[in-house]
């Protein structure tokens, strides 16, 4: 029997208004496995108030499987239809649009606009596609059977984006008119999730410049520190992307009010459970030829220690490390040294 991780509606959402007798429901569950068919981790973090779902370590191969249930009356199971988005960032394309712009920079220049996430994000908005940062990467659509109950599973292929990949369960839509993210939505979410984006990227630069002094000092006293930092801070920044991917979801919807059974949606955007997969391995892969080559990155990376909105990262992640408990901070560390080896050697 599935166990739930998600169930009804927002608490900023209300009912569609109208003369109807019934509400509709919706339940939701992500699992992923790793290759050998083990359970990766899934962490609950806290952003802006609201429970984020982020699974930190997926990797290449990686089953993941959907589980639904649609429901009229919030009690009685019906089979509807329900669509599952998948969209990431795309952060081999991200690192080289900053990289080309901290080329034109001095060596001074590029210390203070990383001490500044708000002067780089600034800088780099006019420069980036939202298109070529924000990829779509899979939807399907599935219906649910008479019992309401659904399930759709993919396997994480390797030409998939690097980092925060964001599965969306969407239940929701209107007899008369339904529409999708415009490009307007798409520049909004972009100029909103970009801070967290530049962090991140922030982080991953760091963290190559960190992760080598890492190894040549004592693991015992440096190594441990270092990518517990790396893993548990990157944990916290996709969650908060999730949660502004969330909102995005919820409001780009257009018109939604009730069923074929003439149950009432929530609105706005009817149901969205969004949950955060990490692309680790890609990530890996992908970044490591960029940052290796780029004396820019590493010099940015190298600044990034004083900046201050990833030392607030760092401050939740030690939080998140406390209320995971030990057992899970051991496995961030062994998790985190083998995502280190690909990111050291690249494509080898």
């Amino acid at each position: 029997m599935t166990t739930w991780m998600q169930t009804g509606k927002d608490s900023d959402q209300t009912w569609y208004h109208g003369d109807y007798s019934c509400n509709t429901g919706f339940k939701s569950a992500v699992t992923v496995r790793d290759k050998e068919g083990m359970p990766r981790t899934v962490d609950r973090i806290t952003a802006e108030g609201e429970t984020e779902f982020v699974f930190p370590q997926v990797g290449n191969g990686d089953r993941v499987i959907v589980d639904v249930e649609t429901l009229g009356d919030n009690r009685k199971a019906k089979s509807d239809r329900v669509t599952i988005n998948l969209s990431g960032i795309n952060f081999g394309y991200m690192m080289k649009i900053m990289e080309q712009l901290l080329a034109t920079k001095t060596d001074e220049e590029k210390v203070a606009i990383a001490q500044d996430t708000s002067m780089l994000v600034d800088e780099l908005l006019p420069l980036l596609s939202p298109s070529s940062l924000i990829v779509n990467v899979r939807s399907q659509t599935i219906t649910t059977n008479a019992d309401g109950i659904g399930q759709a599973e993919m396997f994480v292929e390797r030409e998939w984006p690097g980092g925060p990949l964001f599965v969306n369960c969407h239940y929701g839509y209107s007899a008369t008119a339904e529409r999708t993210d415009s490009d307007k939505s798409l520049n909004l979410f972009l100029a909103d999730i970009l801070p967290f984006i530049v962090d991140m990227a922030l982080l991953y630069a760091w963290g190559f410049v960190a992760v080598t002094a890492c190894t040549v000092g004592s693991v015992a006293t440096l190594g441990a520190t270092c990518v517990v930092f790396l893993a548990a801070s990157a944990a916290v920044l996709a969650a908060e992307m999730g949660y502004v991917y969330h909102r995005l979801q919820k409001d780009g919807y257009g018109s939604v009010d009730v069923n074929k059974y003439a149950c009432r949606f929530p609105t706005p955007g009817g149901f969205n459970h969004t949950y955060t997969l990490n692309l680790v391995e890609t990530l890996g892969n992908t970044l490591a030829p960029i940052i290796r080559d780029s004396p820019n990155l590493q010099i940015a990376g190298e600044a990034t220690a004083s900046n201050h909105s990833v030392q607030a990262s760092a401050s939740m992640s030690r939080a998140v490390s406390r209320a995971s408990g030990p057992t899970n901070q051991i496995i961030l560390v062994m998790l985190v040294l083998v995502g280190t080896y690909f990111l050291m050697g690249g494509e080898k």
